[in-house]
């Protein structure tokens, strides 16, 4: 009976033995298979051998999106950039000259040097694939229709019918014997009597021949009316109080300038006007009525080239409107 006792611990211990043994052993083995396969992925001959293809590609992939990203992100900056400057040192697209009222013989020179405080430059046109587009807006108070005469004088009663009273212009401040403008008008708007009332509006053309002229006749006398001038490429139209009643489709190219704009210069006219505006587009008739709506501006003037001296007074006669007769003998 003793004898089989230390037998049987005997055998117990060979067991533990052998599995310990067994455990070590694979334990060992699993070292030594990590081992070789970091060894053969970190071999230098293994890698040009195995794996040379496809990092090359790989490095070549990236270098690509790299530089894709930098020309991304450097157009970005760029424009952003242009945008900032564009805002923070671009005249106004869409200024007032005259802003407020004055009287139709007050001469005003609205400068176009950006040197000048008391200048209001005008960006030129927006130019779109339609062309060329401008718009002036101003809103015009005729008591009757004279001569030009000095600025501050009295018209006199209409001996010349070829004579033309001045109420603006962009150009030189050289006049022909008939009152208009003589070197650019672009555009010129004047004031005659030819059998009645007339706006006579001028435009100069790249072609320097004869520039294009438009008239409106019959307009009104002591009534405030609404006087815009649209171009968009070569087609010129004229709207009064908000409705076209001028149409003209150019010959020739529009020729802008970039001299300076007079306002009732040469005398101007009798009468008082308001709001001069250009915009650098063509306005849509939504604006174009927006801007009927809204009236005449009837506080006097403060605009910089008009100075503190304005005592202009609005008119206290005449209705602030047209008749609906005044449109339909235009059909």
């Amino acid at each position: 009976m003793n004898e089989e006792q230390p037998s049987a611990f005997q055998n117990v211990s060979g067991a533990a033995s052998n599995a310990y043994s067994s455990v070590a052993d694979s334990i060992s083995g699993l070292k030594n298979s990590i081992s070789s396969s970091m060894s053969e992925y970190s071999s230098p001959t293994s890698l040009g051998d195995a794996s040379s293809d496809f990092l090359q590609s790989n490095s070549i992939i990236a270098r690509i999106a790299f530089v894709l990203f930098v020309v991304i992100l450097f157009n970005i900056l760029l424009r952003l950039g242009m945008f900032l400057l564009n805002y923070f040192s671009q005249s106004n697209t869409n200024p007032y000259l005259i802003q407020g009222l004055i009287d139709g013989n007050k001469s005003i020179w609205v400068k176009q040097d950006p040197k000048d405080d008391n200048s209001v430059p005008l960006l030129r046109s927006n130019n779109k694939p339609s062309g060329i587009e401008w718009t002036w807006s101003v809103w015009l108070f005729v008591n009757d229709v004279g001569t030009p005469g000095a600025s501050g004088s009295s018209p006199t009663v209409l001996t010349n019918n070829d004579r033309y009273h001045h109420i603006f212009h962009k150009g030189t401040n050289s006049y022909a014997t008939n009152g208009v403008a003589s070197l650019n008008n672009g555009p010129g708007v004047y004031l005659s009597y030819n059998q009645n009332p007339t706006i006579h509006i001028v435009l100069d053309t790249v072609v320097q021949i004869e520039p294009a002229t438009m008239n409106i006749d019959n307009i009104p006398l002591k009534k405030w009316f609404h006087l815009l001038i649209r171009l968009q490429n070569n087609n010129i139209d004229v709207y009064m109080n908000g409705v076209i009643s001028a149409h003209k489709i150019l010959d020739n190219v529009p020729k802008q300038n970039y001299y300076d704009v007079f306002v009732c210069d040469h005398g101007g006219f009798n009468g008082s006007l308001s709001n001069l505006r250009y915009y650098a587009s063509a306005l849509n008739i939504f604006s174009i009525n927006a801007i009927v709506s809204a009236g005449p501006n009837l506080s006097p003037s403060t605009s910089p080239a008009v100075g503190a001296s304005n005592s202009a007074k609005a008119p206290k006669y005449g209705a602030s409107y047209l008749s609906s007769l005044w449109y339909t003998s235009k059909l």
